[in-house]
Formats: C-alpha cells, structure tokens, sequence
C-alpha cells in the first residue's frame, strides 16, 4: 500500500517497586530469559517472554526504598 510504514517496537514494561532485604536483584541482573508477567488495575495482563533487564538496577531512592527497573524482551503479549 502507499503511503504505509510499518515499524517495529520492542517490547518492554518499565515499573517501580519496593525494595525489601530479599530482593533479588542479582537474579534481575544476570536473567537473561526471564518472564514478566503485569496484571494492570484494570485487569489488563501483559506477559513479556525471553526477557532481560536494562540497565544496571542501581536507580534505588534512599527516602523511600523504591527502584525504577526496565525489561525488555522479545515476544509481549497482551491477554
């Protein structure tokens, strides 16, 4: 068709989570073939497979104990 462009996306989700004494976040940083699974509040699921972290996992706010954590991976899939 003219005038169509399709590109493609990688999948991803982005979160920020508390961190408690036993968080794993070694296993978050060596996984290489994780799956995320993210129930949304308004019962949206989305899964992402063969998934890895990005960055290095050090973004921690010391007033709250959050962190912001990004995976991508290959295949997302909405349910």
């Amino acid at each position: 068709m003219v005038g169509y462009k399709e590109t493609a996306k990688r999948p991803f989700v982005k979160l920020d989570g508390i961190v408690t004494p036993d968080f794993p976040i070694t296993l978050l940083q060596t996984g290489t073939a994780m799956t995320i699974t993210v129930e949304f509040a308004n019962g949206k699921v989305f899964t992402l497979s063969s998934a890895f972290m990005e960055g290095d996992g050090n973004d921690v706010n010391g007033e709250d104990g959050s962190i912001s954590l990004e995976f991508s991976g290959i295949t997302g899939i909405w349910q």
